[in-house]
């Protein structure tokens, strides 16, 4: 780990302890988590890009969710995960593992099928979306 990660790590858990008055999220009325852990801290959110870290604990999968916006989803640290999506009525699913990349067009039904355990993702959606994170969303 280096001290840039440490210092990441450190900052989230320290965000973590602030008490949040976001149980209506906007994160809520896009996706369900099914089970497992997730925590999105919003970097940057302006029209033209939202870009975040995305943190997932035990074992996490996600409910289907579609928006018109694409994603670009990049693992940089921890266990693959699968991402699943349907095109042309045909389910498609990738393994995303270190230093990988899958992209979701916009308008595109996708989940998060399943995690091998924990994981760190830059999730980036273009053109910017106004419903995904600005500053930190917690559902643990």
């Amino acid at each position: 780990m280096t001290k840039f990660d440490q210092k990441t790590d450190d900052f989230l858990d320290y965000l973590s302890l602030i008490p949040k008055e976001n149980t209506n999220s906007p994160l809520n009325s896009l996706w369900d988590i099914i089970e497992g852990e997730v925590k999105i801290l919003g970097i940057i959110n302006n029209d033209k890009v939202t870009i975040s870290q995305t943190i997932l604990r035990n074992r996490p999968s996600t409910d289907w969710h579609i928006h018109p916006e694409s994603e670009y989803i990049l693992l940089y640290e921890g266990s693959p995960i699968i991402m699943e999506w349907i095109e042309n009525g045909v389910t498609f699913e990738k393994k995303v593992e270190f230093n990988t990349m899958c992209l979701i067009k916009a308008n595109q039904a996708h989940r998060l099928k399943s995690s091998e355990g924990n994981s760190k993702l830059i999730v980036i959606t273009i053109p910017g979306s106004k419903d995904f994170p600005k500053g930190l969303i917690d559902v643990w």
